[in-house]
């Protein structure tokens, strides 16, 4: 499980660097200016090193709760353009599936083949 790094609030909330990438909570995604519900979005975490700017260019992926449902997002470990590192960890065809845990703050990671 991800552990919780940084919070802004409750808009945003950044959780610790896992094999190269990083994942943040929302509230209503990143391309929003808010809405219902918090959302999970993942993306190299090289890609969001830069701290004079408050945008970055880059593959992401995200995913909104919707209901009773957490928000989440999955990927393919050995996808292209992910980091060596992750698929170092996760050989093959692994998929990876990210979920926000809201009531413990923390991020659950399933991986599978």
């Amino acid at each position: 499980m991800f552990q919780l790094i940084a919070a802004q609030g409750d808009a945003v909330q950044a959780f610790h660097e896992f094999y190269g990438l990083r994942v943040v909570i929302t509230d209503g995604g990143l391309a929003s200016s808010g809405g219902e519900g918090e959302c999970l979005n993942v993306f190299l975490a090289a890609d969001g090193e830069n701290s004079d700017s408050n945008s970055f260019s880059g593959p992401i992926r995200g995913g909104c709760a919707a209901g009773p449902f957490p928000a989440m997002t999955q990927l393919m470990a050995d996808e292209e353009g992910l980091p060596d590192e992750l698929q170092s960890a996760f050989p093959g065809p692994t998929a990876l599936q990210f979920v926000y845990d809201k009531a413990n703050q923390k991020i659950v990671i399933f991986a599978g083949e």
